[in-house]
């Protein structure tokens, strides 16, 4: 075989494997598009990877694509099931998905795995080397928050007047209008202490530097998780306002979590 020959020959394998690696794509595409991948189409793919011929290189182009396209798709309706992370998953590992390339999609994969655990009551279980806990006591939540409260932030005087000396005589005069101003107090919500909350399956735990605090669940009348906090109120006509500013705050967690242990 001449040189060129030889060249040619190489060429038109490449152009032969780039035409495999595209309608490899194009099936994979179908196969994907509707969020469910069956048995038989994991089966299909898989005869189709045997077919091409391709490598694990060859995936790598069409791999992460397709991961993220039935990603997308199963995630249309923002839940992701038992059985959708079984075939995300199916999916990944035939077509050779890196986990560092997927990095976003792994993570929800995660937390949907844990939403499915805590609402089959599996919940999360915290080990705690620095909170006292009562026995039998799990600590299922622990994040580092701000405490706030409503506070005087100032005080002022409004409405005071010395009034008018008026003289009705010589040596003689009246003072009308005079009257006393009364204190106004303004009020805010403002940071009172920074710490942690942990809620367990007895109690919700306010741990900070200056201030502490515990409800136990008989004395809750109700609360709301917010995206970046949570309202406690307690029977004594207390609000406690917690705010979350750490980025790993998850509102779906905490909520599925207080709904659990709060009816047990």
């Amino acid at each position: 075989m001449s040189f060129f020959a030889g060249i040619k020959a190489k060429w038109n394998a490449k152009m032969d494997k780039v035409l495999k690696i595209g309608d490899f794509d194009k099936q994979l595409t179908e196969i994907i598009a509707d969020g469910v991948v069956t048995n038989n189409e994991l089966e299909t793919i898989k005869r189709l990877i045997q077919e091409y011929g391709l490598t694990e290189k060859d995936l790598n182009i069409v791999g992460v694509k397709a991961f993220r396209a039935a990603f997308k798709a199963m995630m249309s309706d923002n839940i992701i099931t038992q059985q959708e992370e079984s075939d995300l998953l199916a999916i990944k590992d035939i077509l050779c998905v890196q986990n560092e390339l997927v990095t976003k999609e792994m993570a929800v994969l995660l937390e949907h795995q844990e939403l499915r655990n805590i609402q089959n009551g599996i919940l999360p279980v915290i080990e705690t080397g620095g909170i006292l806990l009562q026995r039998d006591e799990q600590v299922h939540f622990l994040l580092d928050c701000s405490l706030r409260e409503e506070r005087v932030v100032r005080r002022s005087y409004q409405g005071g007047s010395q009034g008018v000396s008026v003289r009705v005589a010589k040596g003689v005069s009246f003072r009308v209008g005079q009257h006393k101003g009364r204190m106004v107090s303004e009020r805010d919500v403002v940071v009172v202490d920074t710490g942690n909350l942990a809620v367990t399956n007895k109690r919700i735990m306010f741990l900070g530097s200056q201030k502490s605090f515990d409800v136990i669940y008989k004395q809750l009348i109700g609360y709301q998780v917010y995206s970046n906090g949570l309202d406690v109120h307690t029977s004594t006509g207390k609000t406690r306002q917690i705010i979350f500013d750490n980025k790993q705050f998850k509102a779906d967690v905490l909520q599925l979590i207080l709904d659990r242990v709060t009816i047990q």
